[in-house]
Protein backbone atom coordinates (compact mmCIF):
# COMPACT_ATOMS: atom_id res chain seq x y z
CA UNK A 1 0.00 0.00 0.00
CA UNK A 2 1.25 3.16 -0.78
CA UNK A 3 -0.14 6.83 0.04
CA UNK A 4 -0.90 9.99 -2.05
CA UNK A 5 2.72 11.71 -2.99
CA UNK A 6 2.96 15.02 -1.29
CA UNK A 7 5.33 17.94 -0.97
CA UNK A 8 6.51 19.29 2.29
CA UNK A 9 9.43 21.44 3.64
CA UNK A 10 11.55 19.72 5.32
CA UNK A 11 14.32 21.69 8.16
CA UNK A 12 18.03 20.65 7.68
CA UNK A 13 18.91 17.70 10.02
CA UNK A 14 21.80 16.39 11.47
CA UNK A 15 23.15 12.62 11.02
CA UNK A 16 25.31 10.25 11.68
CA UNK A 17 25.95 7.59 8.98
CA UNK A 18 28.51 5.08 6.80
CA UNK A 19 29.14 5.71 3.13
CA UNK A 20 28.75 3.25 1.07
CA UNK A 21 29.37 2.10 -2.55
CA UNK A 22 27.07 -0.70 -3.56
CA UNK A 23 25.70 -2.42 -7.10
CA UNK A 24 22.02 -2.30 -7.06
CA UNK A 25 22.24 -6.23 -6.32
CA UNK A 26 24.10 -5.80 -3.24
CA UNK A 27 22.05 -3.22 -1.67
CA UNK A 28 19.77 -5.99 0.47
CA UNK A 29 22.65 -8.16 1.65
CA UNK A 30 25.44 -5.28 1.95
CA UNK A 31 23.70 -1.99 3.59
CA UNK A 32 21.05 -3.06 6.26
CA UNK A 33 23.60 -4.67 8.47
CA UNK A 34 25.33 -0.85 8.51
CA UNK A 35 22.49 0.28 10.78
CA UNK A 36 23.48 -1.60 13.40
CA UNK A 37 27.17 -0.69 13.39
CA UNK A 38 26.03 2.92 13.10
CA UNK A 39 23.19 2.70 16.41
CA UNK A 40 26.11 0.47 18.24
CA UNK A 41 28.76 3.72 17.25
CA UNK A 42 25.69 6.06 18.62
CA UNK A 43 25.49 4.02 22.13
CA UNK A 44 29.37 3.97 22.80
CA UNK A 45 29.18 7.76 21.87
CA UNK A 46 25.95 8.59 23.77
CA UNK A 47 24.34 10.04 21.07
CA UNK A 48 21.16 10.32 20.67
CA UNK A 49 18.89 9.57 17.94
CA UNK A 50 16.13 11.47 15.69
CA UNK A 51 14.58 10.15 13.96
CA UNK A 52 14.14 6.48 11.79
CA UNK A 53 16.89 4.53 10.22
CA UNK A 54 17.66 5.54 6.58
CA UNK A 55 19.26 5.01 3.41
CA UNK A 56 20.11 8.29 1.45
CA UNK A 57 20.93 7.57 -1.95
CA UNK A 58 23.77 10.26 -3.24
CA UNK A 59 24.84 9.09 -6.78
CA UNK A 60 24.58 6.90 -9.28
CA UNK A 61 27.59 6.13 -11.88
CA UNK A 62 27.42 4.51 -15.50
CA UNK A 63 27.79 0.62 -14.15
CA UNK A 64 24.34 1.48 -12.10
CA UNK A 65 27.12 1.52 -9.12
CA UNK A 66 25.35 3.86 -5.59
CA UNK A 67 27.19 5.77 -3.37
CA UNK A 68 24.37 5.72 -0.14
CA UNK A 69 24.72 7.11 3.23
CA UNK A 70 23.51 4.11 5.72
CA UNK A 71 22.59 6.36 9.41
CA UNK A 72 20.37 7.56 11.41
CA UNK A 73 19.42 11.24 12.39
CA UNK A 74 20.56 12.95 15.61
CA UNK A 75 19.74 15.06 17.76
CA UNK A 76 22.58 17.65 17.33
CA UNK A 77 25.63 17.86 14.74
CA UNK A 78 28.75 15.63 16.24
CA UNK A 79 31.70 14.80 14.91
CA UNK A 80 32.51 11.10 12.90
CA UNK A 81 35.47 9.41 12.75
CA UNK A 82 36.95 7.33 10.21
CA UNK A 83 34.01 5.06 9.65
CA UNK A 84 30.97 6.93 10.75
CA UNK A 85 30.75 10.13 9.30
CA UNK A 86 28.57 13.11 9.84
CA UNK A 87 26.48 15.08 7.81
CA UNK A 88 23.31 17.37 7.09
CA UNK A 89 20.07 16.41 5.38
CA UNK A 90 19.43 19.60 3.25
CA UNK A 91 16.21 21.82 4.00
CA UNK A 92 13.64 22.24 1.51
CA UNK A 93 10.84 21.10 -0.79
CA UNK A 94 10.49 17.43 -0.46
CA UNK A 95 8.10 15.05 -2.81
CA UNK A 96 7.00 12.33 -0.35
CA UNK A 97 5.07 9.35 0.33
CA UNK A 98 4.47 6.39 3.02
CA UNK A 99 5.16 2.59 1.81
CA UNK A 100 3.58 -0.10 3.60
CA UNK A 101 5.38 -3.84 2.36
CA UNK A 102 8.13 -5.55 1.94
CA UNK A 103 11.60 -3.64 0.96
CA UNK A 104 11.94 -5.80 -2.63
CA UNK A 105 8.78 -3.77 -3.82
CA UNK A 106 10.42 0.03 -2.98
CA UNK A 107 10.84 -0.01 -6.43
CA UNK A 108 7.04 0.77 -7.25
CA UNK A 109 7.16 3.61 -4.45
CA UNK A 110 9.88 5.01 -6.07
CA UNK A 111 8.64 5.33 -9.79
CA UNK A 112 5.03 6.62 -8.40
CA UNK A 113 7.12 9.39 -6.48
CA UNK A 114 9.13 9.96 -9.76
CA UNK A 115 5.73 10.02 -11.76
CA UNK A 116 4.55 12.75 -9.58
CA UNK A 117 7.41 14.98 -9.28
CA UNK A 118 7.52 15.23 -13.22
CA UNK A 119 3.73 15.55 -13.32
CA UNK A 120 3.46 18.24 -10.60
CA UNK A 121 6.63 20.37 -13.01
CA UNK A 122 9.58 19.04 -10.07
CA UNK A 123 12.89 17.60 -11.13
CA UNK A 124 15.09 16.31 -8.18
CA UNK A 125 17.72 18.78 -7.00
CA UNK A 126 21.04 18.09 -6.37
CA UNK A 127 23.23 19.53 -3.26
CA UNK A 128 26.76 20.60 -3.06
CA UNK A 129 28.55 17.19 -0.70
CA UNK A 130 32.49 17.37 0.01
CA UNK A 131 33.21 19.14 -3.72
CA UNK A 132 30.66 17.61 -5.78
CA UNK A 133 26.74 17.41 -6.33
CA UNK A 134 24.86 14.44 -4.85
CA UNK A 135 20.92 14.31 -4.84
CA UNK A 136 19.31 13.51 -1.67
CA UNK A 137 16.66 10.44 -2.25
CA UNK A 138 16.02 8.97 1.31
CA UNK A 139 14.37 5.69 2.66
CA UNK A 140 13.40 6.27 6.19
CA UNK A 141 12.31 2.90 7.58
CA UNK A 142 9.85 3.47 10.12
CA UNK A 143 9.10 0.10 11.51
CA UNK A 144 12.04 -2.32 12.65
CA UNK A 145 12.02 -5.71 11.20
CA UNK A 146 13.75 -7.39 14.31
CA UNK A 147 10.27 -5.81 15.74
CA UNK A 148 8.07 -6.10 13.47
CA UNK A 149 8.59 -9.42 11.71
CA UNK A 150 5.88 -9.49 9.00
CA UNK A 151 7.16 -7.69 5.52
CA UNK A 152 3.78 -6.73 4.02
CA UNK A 153 3.51 -4.57 7.38
CA UNK A 154 6.59 -2.45 7.33
CA UNK A 155 6.20 1.07 6.74
CA UNK A 156 8.59 3.07 5.25
CA UNK A 157 8.63 7.04 3.96
CA UNK A 158 10.58 7.79 0.81
CA UNK A 159 11.00 11.19 0.02
CA UNK A 160 12.87 13.06 -2.68
CA UNK A 161 14.41 16.93 -2.73
CA UNK A 162 12.90 18.83 -4.98
CA UNK A 163 12.84 21.58 -7.30
CA UNK A 164 10.45 23.78 -9.69
CA UNK A 165 11.57 22.71 -13.16
CA UNK A 166 12.29 26.65 -14.65
CA UNK A 167 11.06 27.34 -17.88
Amino acid sequence: MTTEPKKEFLEAEPYVAIRQKVSMAEIPTVLPPLISEVFVWMAKQKIEQNGAAFFRYLSMDENSNLVVDVGVPTKAKVAGDNRIISSVFPEGEYAALTFTGDYKNLRQAHMLLEEWIKQNGYKERSVPDDGRLVGCRVEFYISDPGEEPDPEKWVTEVCVLVEKVQV
